[in-house]
């Protein structure tokens, strides 16, 4: 879950997913969607990250890309508590390849949903994948899977099922970022 609270002391709550995809000594980097983390250019959040186990986290927004539809979020390492570090694939997956959504659903946290690769669609600032993947607007940021355990998308929209900023889109927003 992600926690929003911006300067003037109010605060929303909005369900959705990110991944870890980048550690260093001190920090993870969560990799999600900014429909969860952006209100204005004018706005400075603070969030609450929960893990899989129900820990809680606080991050700070680092880096976000409108057009990409992408957002990092930065939280301390606590050194008794080790989280994985995704590894984004290096290919596509192929049409009709089976992928595993890992996200919120009906606000229920680490649903697992599995569906099907129907293709995908070039838009001018990114490439989307389209899926059978069932999902709501609660699985947003959410990682798409591959039968290899690796990062082929991130959940940003739904047309009836989930559409995922790509693998290729992921890689250049990551390269922008180091």
């Amino acid at each position: 879950m992600l926690r929003f609270s911006h300067e003037q002391n109010t605060t929303q709550t909005r369900f959705g997913s990110g991944v870890i995809f980048k550690e260093s000594n001190d920090y993870y980097y969560v990799l999600t969607s900014t429909s969860l983390v952006y209100i204005s250019d004018f706005q400075i959040g603070r969030y609450q990250i929960t893990d899989y186990s129900g820990y809680i986290y606080t991050g700070l927004l680092v880096h976000k890309d409108l057009d990409m539809e992408l957002a990092t979020i930065r939280i301390n390492k606590n050194p008794g508590r080790p989280l994985k570090v995704i590894q984004l694939a290096t290919m596509n997956p192929l049409p009709n390849e089976p992928l595993l959504l890992i996200s919120y659903r009906s606000q229920i946290m680490n649903v697992l949903t599995m569906g099907f690769v129907i293709g995908f669609v070039n838009q001018e600032q990114k490439i989307e994948l389209y899926t059978t993947i069932p999902s709501d607007v609660y699985g947003h940021g959410g990682a798409m899977i591959n039968v290899n355990h690796e990062l082929v998308g991130i959940q940003y929209k739904l047309y009836g099922r989930s559409v995922a900023i790509a693998r290729e889109s992921i890689q250049v927003y990551i390269t922008m970022l180091l």
